[in-house]
């Protein structure tokens, strides 16, 4: 009974811990009409030549009794520097499966980048929203999204370690 209580209380107290990967990270929020365009990125801060995730949705009728999850089939990401003429990072996500809809981007330096999200149903534009980002310099040994994510991890393996010794004290010295 005492292992199980263990094990449950480690596992429910890392589930904040481990989840903080997307609750540290940045949101990105503009109204459009009768849509909430929503871009959620894992990292607190963008750093230079670091992935960074970043997922999008959109709401209809956002504020209301009756909101929504818009049904859409692409998304349409391009980040772009502001002030060069470097070429943007761009990438189409089509939906064929009922997945949230994600990119990959790495920045190459540091500096002022613009995101613009525009969603698509069979080909039409639902929404468009451009949303500014800040690339700073890398500071410090790892970010914190990924500090809170091995601090959840390390919890995980002293749980498991604990429950596969507590188990042999039980069998061998019963």
């Amino acid at each position: 009974m005492r292992l199980r209580l263990t094990l449950i209380v480690c596992i429910i107290g890392s589930m904040p811990v481990i989840a903080a990967a997307h609750i540290t990270g940045q949101s990105f929020e503009k109204r459009i009409g009768d849509y909430l365009v929503d871009a959620g990125c894992d990292a607190l801060r963008f750093v230079p030549d670091e992935k960074t995730f970043c997922n999008f949705g959109l709401i209809k009728n956002p504020g209301s009794l009756d909101w929504d999850y818009a049904s859409f089939d692409e998304v349409d990401v391009t980040i772009s520097e502001d002030g060069t003429t470097e070429p943007p990072f761009h990438q189409q996500v089509k939906l064929d499966a009922p997945i949230p809809a994600y990119i990959v981007a790495v920045f190459p330096h540091t500096g002022a980048y613009t995101m613009n999200v525009r969603f698509l149903e069979r080909g039409a534009l639902l929404a468009e929203a451009a949303f500014p980002l800040t690339v700073e310099r890398k500071s410090g040994w790892v970010s914190p999204g990924r500090f809170w994510g091995m601090i959840g991890i390390g919890i995980l393996v002293v749980a498991g370690v604990y429950s596969v010794m507590e188990a042999a004290r039980r069998h061998f010295f019963a």
